[in-house]
């Protein structure tokens, strides 16, 4: 399942700013984190953030 980072502007914004993304899915209850921002919290490819880990991680 991936988050809804596919989109050629978002990946081109993302580039150009350094800046990762972070997304959430309400209705599914799962949230998600761009490469960028994995990249950026050196988290495993895997790592899939909850509400509270991404206040902790200093996302929010």
């Amino acid at each position: 399942m991936k988050g809804n980072f596919d989109n050629f502007y978002y990946k081109e914004v993302a580039k150009l700013t350094g800046a990762g993304g972070w997304s959430v899915n309400f209705r599914d209850r799962v949230s998600f984190l761009d490469p960028q921002a994995q990249r950026i919290l050196n988290t495993p490819p895997d790592f899939r953030p909850t509400p509270k880990t991404t206040i902790d991680l200093g996302v929010l």
